[in-house]
């Protein structure tokens, strides 16, 4: 994975947290990861479409994640992160105010 690989990873992660969609997509991720090739051929497909809608370099960057499959073990890996770090300061503000 390259470096231009890892920020659309950030990107994504970022905002998947930014609209609480953690949880789903971790789930989406784990049980989809064997079709990852499939929806990358796919998007290979209606790249002539989607580009009307999306801009190339973003259909570009979809396939370059589906297709490395270190990519989605990054990108999950990320998220759990993420998520672990948001959750601690609840946790902790929740046990020093009492609350389980």
């Amino acid at each position: 994975m390259n470096t231009s690989s890892d920020s659309v990873l950030d990107r994504v992660a970022q905002q998947l947290i930014r609209w609480r969609l953690t949880v789903p997509a971790i789930v989406f991720l784990q049980a989809h990861k064997p079709l990852s090739f499939v929806g990358a051929q796919l998007l290979l497909v209606l790249e002539p479409v989607l580009v009307v809608f999306l801009p190339h370099r973003w259909i570009v960057d979809g396939v370059t994640l589906l297709t490395d499959s270190r990519g989605w073990d990054v990108l999950l890996h990320k998220l759990e992160t993420l998520q672990r770090k948001q959750l601690e300061p609840a946790k902790t503000s929740a046990i020093s105010s009492g609350e389980t």
